[in-house]
């Protein structure tokens, strides 16, 4: 018979990802389709991801033109077809909405939802003999994440770029334990969509080469057949946009677009070294908390570690709008955020070798991938934050499988240390608190 305790146990992860969903929908019922976004733009003005999507609507077929004549319309079509789809659906059956686009919002609502659902099943799977409650709180860490909170909202592909690139690695952890032409199918069904949602999911493929590569040379056998397996469908169904778009319209594969001129000038740090951005350290950067403000005619913002670590915490634009009250909940977030960036690159030291000490049922691989996830991230954000020497380039969207794979290394760390346990088990809920009283007080401050 189960104990009041067991009961709990069991229920708290549900109601963690229940209310965590609660506070995102509280969001995204009240946040404009023209606000807090990145890349939206407006519809039917070949502008940004909203055009893109109304593009679709009228038209009723994908771009015609050289998707680099129009901004953002040389990303992969899937996640604006579903969002085309979604309206189409939904104005037919409710007539009385037609013409209402923040109908889109649902779509990446149901993607950051499935990604935290996600993120739980692999705790249930590699870390269900660790302490319950210290469990719990990484998973409530992660669900309340506020930039997960603000994707939940946005118009753009990175909401269904993330749940790809979650569902990737997952997908590969499970092969590396029961390998197949199943699980070698769904890793390449995974791949395959991912690609076709945003070039950025490709980066997942590094960690999943790496188990292949460390398994082979371990078990003395190349898996040809479900390597065969995973380049048959992942080849067609993620390469399919970019070799359409290179025969048609000599598009690069590997395109990105490079915004120069306009708005944008004035967050052009071209004029830094690397050297001067990466060392750059002012105690104005927390002073004048917001991303974009400038001192003197300078941007103030320039390091891309700082401008990571305030992105994950309250993402770029939210203090532009905000007073005393509100700003000083956006610092104590910045400060906890911080915080556990230092303990995760602390924990990811030792994570490889910390199997046995810890509870996490993880071998030397596979530990090994989950670092590759952080270590990719970094260095392929740093790499696009000097390619692109822009204010807009560092931000968490970019990397965002760093936060839940960060969550992990957490929890090992914590797991280790006695004292350190507690300790991120109370830093974990009063960030949530944090969260919870940052967007519930929001609305007066951003709309």
């Amino acid at each position: 018979m189960l104990t009041t305790e067991h009961r709990v146990c069991r229920i708290r992860p549900y109601l963690i990802m229940f209310l965590s969903a609660m506070l995102r929908a509280f969001y995204v019922n009240y946040i404009s389709i023209y606000k807090m976004q990145h890349d939206g733009g407006f519809p039917y003005a070949r502008t940004g991801h909203l055009s893109y999507v109304t593009y679709l609507l009228t038209e009723g077929h994908l771009q015609d033109f050289d998707p680099r004549t129009a901004d953002q319309f040389w990303h992969p079509p899937l996640h604006h077809v579903l969002s085309a789809g979604l309206l189409r659906i939904s104005w037919k059956l409710f007539p009385a909405q037609e013409g209402n686009l923040e109908i889109m919002q649902l779509l990446p609502y149901l993607y950051i939802t499935a990604v935290i659902w996600v993120f739980w099943k692999m705790l249930r799977e590699y870390a269900a003999n660790t302490d319950p409650a210290l469990r719990d709180a990484i998973l409530a860490l992660t669900a309340f994440q506020p930039t997960f909170v603000i994707l939940s909202a946005s118009v753009n592909n990175d909401a269904l770029a993330l749940l790809m690139s979650m569902l990737v690695l997952y997908a590969a952890l499970r092969w590396y334990r029961k390998p197949g032409l199943k699980n070698a199918a769904v890793v390449g069904a995974a791949l395959g969509i991912g690609l076709s949602s945003k070039l950025a999911v490709a980066l997942m493929f590094i960690p999943a080469a790496l188990m292949v590569l460390l398994k082979s040379l371990r078990d003395r056998r190349v898996p040809l057949r479900d390597m065969g397996m995973v380049a048959l469908i992942g080849l067609p169904t993620g390469l399919w946009w970019y070799l359409r778009n290179l025969i048609r319209f000599g598009v690069p594969l590997n395109y990105v677009w490079n915004i120069e001129g306009g708005e944008f000038l004035t967050q052009n740090l071209s004029r830094f070294s690397a050297a001067e951005r990466i060392l750059f350290a002012d105690p104005r950067q927390f002073s004048y908390e917001n991303t974009y403000v400038q001192y003197e005619g300078e941007l103030l913002e320039r390091n891309p570690l700082t401008g990571l670590i305030k992105t994950t915490a309250v993402e770029l634009w939210t203090w532009t709008y905000s007073d005393g009250g509100f700003k000083f909940v956006s610092w104590l977030l910045v400060l906890l955020t911080t915080l556990f960036a230092i303990l995760v690159f602390a924990g990811s030291l030792q994570f490889v070798s910390a199997g046995g000490k810890d509870q996490i049922a993880m071998d030397g691989i596979e530990r090994a991938a989950i670092l590759f996830v952080i270590a990719a991230d970094l260095v392929s954000y740093y790499v696009f934050c000097f390619r692109y020497p822009y204010v807009w380039s560092m931000d968490i969207r970019y990397i965002e499988t760093i936060l839940p794979m960060g969550g992990l290394v957490l929890l090992s760390l914590a797991e280790r240390t006695g004292k350190l346990k507690k300790a991120v088990q109370l830093l974990s809920w009063v960030q949530v608190v944090l969260t919870v009283i940052f967007f519930a007080t929001a609305p007066g401050h951003i709309l």
